[in-house]
């Protein structure tokens, strides 16, 4: 990301930037998931010694930039619903500082590479401001983000005591599950082939469309595909049966929508159906936490078909009582932290 770039969006999440600090006492690490592509899947630690570090903010949201040389990151944290940050975990984090006010806010930008959406998780355990100043004076968090599936897993510490060797957080989410097709001869897509596909974390992620239905994404180091599916007019996708789909998101009043490519091979028109025997959404986020279904597509009605299996799970964790309106010890009981707990 270009210094510029990183001013103006840590200036939308810091309300006071700190002065550079030169030979600061502190250390960055992360390990990036294959696949991740902030990390690049790849391991960093480095000391803030002989390097620009600013960090700043206030007591609801802060931010930490570093630069030797070319080598640059930076990292935003911000509480929800505008009030301190405080020693705490913050669950289901967004990208910050686009995040919902009811949600806390993560980002961590890595030289030129930043996430368009992310799926968070911080623990603070140590923040402590100068009394005259205000200034930030210790600071030790561990963070979690997913743009997409991989996971970055990170812990800065800055003037503290707090050891590295805290224990690791979970990612947000986790996935499992298989898809198998079948593809006729003349097929354009599949090309004749019969493939299976492992899904996890490091190659797929689940979400709901603009259409109110399913879409997901798998990406290896060596092809990729995706798929979508809708119910007609917009409606939720529901389970049953979904007769004569046209390719998405192109279908007309009363038709469901459709869609598999596979390394941008797809249908220029397409007709097909599928059945979704199992579909469940996270009470939260509303994104898919279970979809299985079989599905049918011939690419410019065509006699040739791909056949196929998708069967997923996503799952995503949380702190105790994510689903109720959670309160840190020690504070007004009336109070709300929504995905806040006392983690100590």
């Amino acid at each position: 990301m270009r210094l510029g770039e990183w001013s103006r969006r840590i200036a939308a999440a810091v309300v006071a930037l700190a002065p550079v600090l030169a030979c600061a006492d502190g250390t960055l690490s992360f390990v990036s998931d294959p696949g991740e592509f902030v990390g690049g899947g790849t391991t960093y630690s480095v000391s803030f010694a002989d390097a620009d570090i600013s960090i700043g903010g206030d007591a609801n949201a802060l931010g930490v930039y570093y630069q030797s040389g070319t080598d640059t990151w930076s990292l935003a944290l911000n509480a929800p619903q505008s009030h301190a940050l405080t020693p705490a975990c913050y669950e289901r984090a967004e990208r910050a500082p686009a995040e919902d006010a009811t949600r806390p806010g993560v980002e961590f930008d890595f030289g030129s590479r930043s996430c368009g959406q992310i799926a968070g998780r911080y623990r603070l355990i140590e923040l402590e401001t100068d009394s005259a100043s205000g200034a930030i004076s210790k600071l030790a968090v561990d963070f979690v983000q997913q743009c997409g599936g991989p996971a970055l897993f990170g812990k800065l510490r800055y003037n503290s005591t707090v050891s590295l060797d805290t224990p690791a957080l979970d990612p947000v989410f986790e996935v499992g599950g298989a898809l198998h097709f079948v593809s006729d001869p003349g097929d354009d897509v599949g090309l004749g082939q019969t493939r299976a596909f492992d899904l996890d974390r490091s190659n797929f992620s689940m979400s709901m469309n603009p259409d109110a239905g399913v879409s997901g994404g798998y990406q290896s180091s060596t092809e990729f595909w995706y798929f979508d599916f809708a119910a007609p007019d917009g409606a939720p996708l529901e389970v049953g049966l979904y007769e004569d789909a046209v390719r998405f998101p192109f279908q007309g009043p009363g038709q469901p929508g459709l869609d598999f490519v596979l390394d941008g091979r797809g249908c220029n028109e397409l007709s097909g159906s599928f059945d979704v025997a199992k579909l469940d959404f996270d009470r939260i986020d509303g994104t898919p936490t279970r979809f299985e279904n079989h599905f049918v597509q011939h690419c410019d009605n065509a006699a040739p078909a791909l056949t196929a299996e998708v069967a997923v799970t996503q799952v995503y964790t949380n702190g105790p009582l994510v689903d109720d309106t959670l309160f840190i010890d020690g504070l007004d009981g009336e109070t709300p932290w929504p995905l806040v707990w006392n983690c100590d």
